[in-house]
């Protein structure tokens, strides 16, 4: 007679909820990459990071992917950067982008990134306090930002700036998956959500019903504001003048 058939394999552990629930496997939800073109010293990059940014990313950490560029307003002549904010901002800009290189991953770098944002220090003076603060080697990134390899990484944040199609409109601004969100940025979280279906704000905790709806109510009514809403913000034709 002939041997008996091989046992099927068995079923993956998704495949076998379906066949006990009868409904298909539901599609991963999203993963959000966040670009945040951004400058040292500017007051809406400040209050974003600090405001909007950080609650986004506590409430919405396992979705979320984030780069920060630092940049912005700044412009390059003869290879050499120019910074809105003087050379304070550049000295900014590139220590924040030589701590992001050197601990990489947003979730490592970000403690520390906020810290020097939430200061009324210039970034210098407080990237010393607050690398060390986070675990991190202050004077060796301190010693990066003040090298080549400091313009280096300027020089290219500079130039992904730049060439950003669209282009930016001021800073802070936000790209989320290649599409920007324009003057809608300090209502970050509610943008988020209202790309996700009804079925997958279910199962992101920040973007259920209730929190969703006063989230939009929050974002409406900020609109009614008109200039007021980008109160901070920090635009290419200006150039800092401590007012502003």
């Amino acid at each position: 007679p002939a041997p008996p058939a091989p046992a099927p394999a068995p079923a993956p552990a998704a495949e076998k909820k379906r066949l006990v629930t009868g409904q298909p496997e539901q599609k991963p939800l999203p993963v959000f990459t966040i670009d945040f073109y951004m400058e040292a010293m500017c007051p809406g990059c400040m209050h974003f990071t600090t405001t909007v940014l950080a609650p986004v990313l506590s409430a919405m950490e396992e979705y979320v992917e984030l780069r920060a560029i630092p940049f912005g307003n700044a412009a390059i002549a003869n290879g050499t950067v120019q910074c809105q904010h003087g050379a304070d901002e550049c000295t900014g800009n590139k220590i924040e982008l030589c701590m992001m290189k050197q601990y990489p991953g947003w979730r490592t770098w970000f403690p520390a990134f906020k810290c020097i944002e939430a200061s009324d220090d210039v970034p210098l003076v407080a990237a010393r306090a607050c690398l060390a603060d986070h675990g991190m080697d202050a004077e060796r990134l301190i010693a990066c930002a003040l090298s080549k390899d400091g313009d280096a990484m300027q020089l290219e944040a500079g130039n992904e700036t730049i060439t950003l199609d669209p282009p930016h409109e001021f800073t802070p601004w936000v790209v989320v998956n290649g599409e920007p969100v324009g003057e809608q940025v300090m209502d970050l979280q509610a943008w988020l959500c209202g790309k996700l279906t009804e079925e997958q704000r279910g199962e992101v905790g920040a973007c259920t019903p209730s929190k969703f709806r006063d989230a939009e109510r929050t974002q409406t009514l900020r609109g009614t504001r008109g200039k007021a809403a980008t109160k901070g913000f920090c635009y290419p034709s200006l150039k800092w003048d401590g007012t502003h």
